[in-house]
């Protein structure tokens, strides 16, 4: 590797450098997710709604997606807990890597690899536990919810194929909660905070998170809607 190439990698990581934060825990990061204040309406395309929001101490901001919808909730839920198919009908993460690890009546622990295409930038990695909740609307909005888990090398070893050298992501959670609008539609709400690590500039971050929230959305609701017509 020439001394040029190396001093760019050096400035281009120097410059996109991302000062360390305090994490806040996942029941605070929920807490946080589903308060109504300070969501910001930037976009809609094709009735989705399109919202973000500053999260104290933090550099990014947190993305949600909104959508209303008459699909039973049962359905999307199924989708959504769906881990182990997930490769089938997630269009828009064609090309990462989903493996089911555990599962149990009411939780999924889900492993999933992200490859970067962009030069000087690592692929990412994580393990995460899905959790779904009793679908009540008068009592609770929530219907899936999930969190980043610590890293455990044993496990990731057993799942790596390559010598990528992924950067593991810990610090992340995301919900699914519904409100009723009448008694044939709800409004579904799609709420995440995710650091993707590394030195990933935060326009970017926040441009791809944006970008993506949208297209899971979209898909989980494509695959309900076939699912519920079946």
């Amino acid at each position: 590797m020439t001394f040029f190439r190396i001093l760019l990698i050096f400035v281009v990581q120097l410059v996109f450098a991302r000062s360390e934060k305090n994490n806040i825990e996942p029941n605070e990061l929920y807490r946080l997710l589903e308060a109504s204040k300070g969501w910001v309406m930037n976009d809609e395309i094709e009735g989705y709604k399109l919202f973000s929001k500053k999260i104290e101490d933090q550099d990014l901001s947190a993305v949600m997606v909104t959508y209303e919808t008459s699909i039973p909730l049962l359905g999307i839920q199924e989708v959504l807990m769906d881990v182990e198919n997930y490769e089938s009908f997630l269009s828009s993460s064609s090309k990462m890597v989903t493996k089911q690890l555990k599962k149990d009546d009411t939780a999924v622990v889900g492993y999933q690899f992200i490859p970067i295409n962009f030069p000087f930038m690592n692929d990412r990695h994580y393990c995460f536990k899905l959790i779904k909740n009793e679908i009540n609307v008068e009592n609770s909005k929530t219907l899936v919810k999930w969190f980043l888990l610590d890293e455990d090398q044993e496990l990731l070893d057993a799942q790596l194929s390559n010598n990528s050298n992924p950067i593991y992501l810990k610090y992340g959670a995301g919900l699914w909660l519904v409100d009723s609008i009448d008694k044939s539609k709800v409004k579904i709400s799609y709420r995440l905070f995710m650091d993707p690590g590394g030195s990933i500039p935060n326009f970017l971050t926040e441009k791809i998170n944006e970008n993506s929230i949208i297209n899971l959305f979209k898909d989980v609701i494509a695959e309900a809607e076939r699912r519920t017509s079946r």
